[in-house]
């Protein structure tokens, strides 16, 4: 009944990135991205100073891979698309439902639109396919001592809408 609080801190990532300009038309990149959750093993839940539980967690390195284009119809209209992997950290072990995190494979598409010399409009739309993951766990007494065991199936849609305007 009282106030609570946990420290998340957010791992180092480190990318790769290429980018290759065929021509004036067409644009191609790849990109590898690493993030260090490795080193998010428990979350500690406290209150007034004192630590109540500790959840573990025993995440691993991931690695997201992605590429993806441009392709220039007119000097206004411009085709973007992509696709990625992106690897889940968490493992069947601790994986908790509060976060059921799979694996994802990723394909976007959008258009871009030069509407004057400084403003540029761009939509996309991109769907998240995430791996089916398992959760088994059985929660420490004081979270409850309920025991959790199925599956999970998840998937993503994003949407899109930005304008840029260049002063």
């Amino acid at each position: 009944t009282g106030r609570g609080s946990a420290r998340l801190d957010i791992p180092a990532t480190a990318n790769f990135d290429y980018l290759h300009i065929f021509n004036s038309r067409f644009t191609l990149g790849a990109s590898a991205q690493w993030t260090g959750w490795g080193t998010f093993q428990s979350l500690a839940l406290s209150s007034n100073g004192k630590q109540l539980v500790s959840l573990p967690q025993n995440n691993k390195d991931a690695w997201m891979y992605s590429i993806g284009g441009d392709y220039r119809f007119t000097d206004r209209w411009t085709l973007h698309a992509g696709i990625a992997y992106d690897e889940t950290p968490t493992v069947d072990g601790t994986r908790d439902p509060r976060l059921p995190d799979g694996s994802r494979k990723i394909v976007g598409v959008g258009f871009g639109y030069q509407a004057t010399r400084k403003l540029k409009l761009d939509m996309g739309y991109q769907h998240q396919f995430v791996s089916n993951v398992r959760v088994s766990q059985q929660n420490q007494v004081l979270l409850g001592a309920g025991i959790m065991n199925g599956d999970f199936e998840d998937s993503g849609d994003l949407m899109s809408l930005t304008a840029t305007y260049h002063f």
